[in-house]
């Protein structure tokens, strides 16, 4: 079965999304370089959004971009290359390559 594309304003719909799932279903919501082009207050608000939803949250972005996962980093990704940090529900797990390039697991 093709995945189900949705079009539109990611605050504006996931909620509504999430909802559409089985109730037995592990929901999991995945993104990579998208937040970082919403301004401040609606990444702030898609934070509150994903906190309230019954879903894990994998997230993978710039270490920038989310403070929350940032301030849990035990380490600073190296500085001879460009690293996301990717998270489970705000917790650091790896740094990676914006491209895939790499996969750095970070110690648990």
């Amino acid at each position: 079965m093709p995945p189900h594309l949705v079009q539109g304003d990611l605050n504006a719909t996931i909620a509504g999304l999430v909802g559409q799932a089985p109730p037995d279903a592990t929901l999991v919501v995945f993104h990579s370089a998208v937040l970082a082009y919403l301004p401040q207050e609606e990444r702030d608000r898609f934070v509150e959004t994903m906190r309230g939803l019954p879903a894990r949250w994998i997230s993978n972005e710039a270490p920038t971009v989310l403070p929350g996962v940032a301030a849990r980093l035990t380490r600073s990704p190296s500085t001879d290359r460009s690293a996301f940090v990717l998270a489970l529900d705000e917790e650091p797990v790896a740094f990676t390559g914006p491209h895939g390039q790499f996969l750095d697991w970070l110690p648990e």
